[in-house]
């Protein structure tokens, strides 16, 4: 077996501490980062939470510390309202699959009375040594505004659908820039054509 000699170690006070300093920059910056980061254990148990998350989940991080996610306190639920399961949440899904989850949208609130916040949600493994998982990182991006837009375009949607059904016109519509030409079903049923 070879063996290599080590010389004798630094121990200027500038360089023992240089990593602690490093780690205390990279601490300061994750509390301040614009995205909610929480960190849970291979049970599920939060370990550590920035602030952004703190006020995304609404729940202090005293609070979320030690948090499984089969506890009652959270409030999730899928992007149609309905309530989400356990097995479905982020960090679950993460250590049920052994694999990352990327761009998962859920709602945070009561799903009875719509959710009051949408999160864009995405999780990273962290493996030891042996492979063995660690800890599941959990990214939350506020996505609300975006969502809140989206829905109201559905609704606009839905009733134009309902208007054009409803008129014993033809309409039609034709987006010069895209090309794309949009003749209701009454337009058809005028040339004879059934269309469902």
């Amino acid at each position: 077996v070879a063996q290599r000699r080590v010389g004798p170690v630094d121990t200027r006070p500038e360089l023992v501490s240089a990593p602690r300093a490093g780690q205390l920059q990279a601490a300061d910056s994750l509390e301040n980062l614009p995205v909610g980061v929480v960190v849970h254990g291979p049970d599920t148990a939060v370990l550590s939470a920035n602030p952004k998350a703190s006020g995304m989940l609404r729940l202090h991080a005293e609070q979320l510390r030690g948090k499984l996610a089969a506890d009652r306190c959270w409030r999730f639920c899928r992007s149609d309202g309905s309530p989400l399961p356990v097995h479905e949440h982020p960090v679950s899904q993460v250590l049920a699959s052994g694999q990352p989850l990327h761009d998962m949208v859920i709602g945070v609130g009561h799903a009875q009375d719509g959710p009051a916040l949408w999160l864009l949600c995405n999780a990273e493994l962290v493996r030891g040594e042996q492979g063995q998982i660690e800890q599941v990182v959990v990214a939350l991006v506020d996505i609300t505004g975006m969502q809140q837009t989206q829905q109201a375009q559905q609704r606009l949607q839905k009733r134009q659908e309902l208007v054009l059904r409803g008129i014993d016109e033809a309409p039609w519509d034709w987006d010069l820039q895209s090309g794309e030409v949009y003749l209701a079903p009454s337009w058809w049923h005028m040339l004879g054509y059934e269309i469902d």
